[in-house]
């Protein structure tokens, strides 16, 4: 009987194990992609249509240094306002500083696009 209730808490440990490394093993295969939504507005009211739109990541809400390279996204659907887009800005880019996503947006043909903001 005594065998048998230690063969059973054996298992039961073998199984906890398995299921604390297959879960170390799924955080470690986390990349630096991540969806981004927001909400546009075109002289004041909810804009619509096809914007292109450039994201920058800064460690300083002004001035401060840009963290990777600029994601340039081109025709993006913008409906009622609102936006998704996928961003990577490397790896190395959320350490644990304070970081702020500065966007641009224009709605084509406009020559060039216009800063909208740099938040955390």
């Amino acid at each position: 009987m005594r065998s048998k209730l230690l063969y059973q808490n054996s298992f039961a440990l073998v199984v906890i194990v398995l299921a604390i490394l297959l879960g170390t093993a799924a955080a470690i295969a986390q990349t630096s992609n991540f969806t981004y939504q927001g909400r546009l507005t075109d002289g004041g009211t909810a804009a619509n249509g096809n914007y292109d739109l450039q994201f920058a990541l800064f460690d300083s809400l002004s001035g401060g240094t840009q963290i990777g390279s600029t994601q340039v996204l081109n025709t993006v659907a913008v409906s009622n306002g609102v936006f998704t887009v996928s961003l990577d800005f490397g790896a190395n880019s959320f350490t644990g500083a304070n970081r702020f996503l500065e966007i641009s947006a224009r709605l084509p043909p406009a020559p060039q696009p216009d800063v909208l903001d740099r938040a955390s």
